[in-house]
């Protein structure tokens, strides 16, 4: 489980400019928690926050309950892993070397990686549909598939020392049952048959393997189709959180979004359905 117990945080390091104000969150394992609200709410921040690479300046962040500050940087990268909105890679690398990346915080000082880190690689690259780009340049692919490679770089990371001496047998059984995933953003930009494959390929693997996973994003659709519970953001401060259900309203909506909203369930596939219909004058 993680844990925000009242964070504050600015960038200019004053309480005058704070992009978060004592937010408090709870992330239940094993579920897809999403966080939403409109530009410059503090949603990135507070992934950031979550993952350790941010520090507050009051409250804290607690993993399995222990302070984040007090988990040593590589077994907490072995079990916490986060995927960007936007990778930029400083030389050209094949995607089997960016999922290769993954696996650095197992790997000792001088070590390389080895025949069972290979079979890691290749079998993340297979849970995301991305094995025959393996030999490809990075930045020859398309916006989508290289977000399915950076997750799979990410599914690598947190993938434990489970295959055997010869290098065979990974799947996703092999992805520590204390994982989470942290995306910010992983279907911006993308087309609605990449945002579709995501979408799926992130269901798949908290259904199947339990994944923990908490999503940055401004798609209500994909987080209303994705996640279990809502954590929604304005100004940063939360404005309220709990199971979709019962946090995505039309109420919610206007509050967070200043927008007036129609929301429905959809017959066929029993999801929510939000139809934006005006923008509200702010007062």
């Amino acid at each position: 489980m993680l844990q925000a117990a009242d964070l504050s945080f600015g960038y200019t390091g004053t309480s005058s400019s704070l992009v978060l104000d004592r937010v408090s969150v709870t992330v239940p394992g094993g579920r897809v928690t999403g966080i939403l609200g409109p530009n410059g709410s503090g949603k990135t921040t507070l992934l950031r926050l979550l993952a350790g690479t941010l520090r507050p300046q009051s409250g804290r962040v607690l993993f399995e309950d222990s302070d984040l500050r007090q988990w040593p940087r590589r077994r907490l990268a072995q079990q916490l892993a986060s995927v960007p909105q936007d990778t930029h890679l400083a030389f050209d690398y094949s995607v089997l070397d960016v999922v290769l990346m993954g696996r650095y915080p197992h790997l000792g000082a001088f070590q390389v990686e080895g025949p069972s880190d290979l079979a890691i690689a290749h079998g993340a690259l297979r849970a995301t549909g991305t094995d025959a780009f393996a030999d490809r340049p990075f930045t020859t692919l398309s916006g989508g598939e290289r977000q399915r490679v950076v997750i799979a770089s990410a599914l690598a990371q947190l993938a434990t020392a489970g295959t055997n001496a010869a290098g065979t047998g990974f799947n996703l059984s092999d992805l520590s049952t204390n994982g989470t995933l942290l995306l910010d953003e992983p279907t911006a930009a993308l087309d609605l048959g990449y945002q579709l494959e995501i979408a799926a390929l992130l269901e798949r693997l908290n259904r199947e393997r339990g994944l923990t996973m908490v999503i940055s994003t401004h798609d209500l659709a994909f987080a209303a189709s994705l996640c279990d519970d809502l954590v929604l953001l304005r100004e940063g401060r939360v404005l309220a959180c709990g199971p979709v259900d019962d946090v995505l309203t039309e109420d919610t909506i206007r509050a967070l979004y200043d927008v007036e909203a129609s929301i429905h369930r959809d017959a066929a596939s029993g999801r929510l359905v939000i139809v934006p219909r005006r923008h509200l004058p702010t007062a």
